[in-house]
């Protein structure tokens, strides 16, 4: 979860997002590839990360609606 907000955070830029996570920028592309693998969407693509971030954002507001 991570990973995939801070993606989103840096506009979907690689370069910043590893960056940010202090993180090699392959390793982060592995992360986004494993997302896809696990989700069946692929977070690099605009169509799939807007219902990955709805999704996320979905999740943010049921914990906070727990609390």
């Amino acid at each position: 979860m991570e990973t995939l907000q801070s993606f989103f955070d840096c506009n979907l830029q690689l370069k910043h997002c590893a960056q940010q996570l202090n993180i090699h920028r392959h390793t982060l592309t592995y992360r986004l590839n494993k997302i896809r693998e696990l989700t069946g969407y692929d977070p690099q693509y605009f169509e799939d990360a807007v219902l990955l971030k709805m999704a996320c954002t979905l999740r943010t507001l049921q914990t906070m609606k727990a609390i």
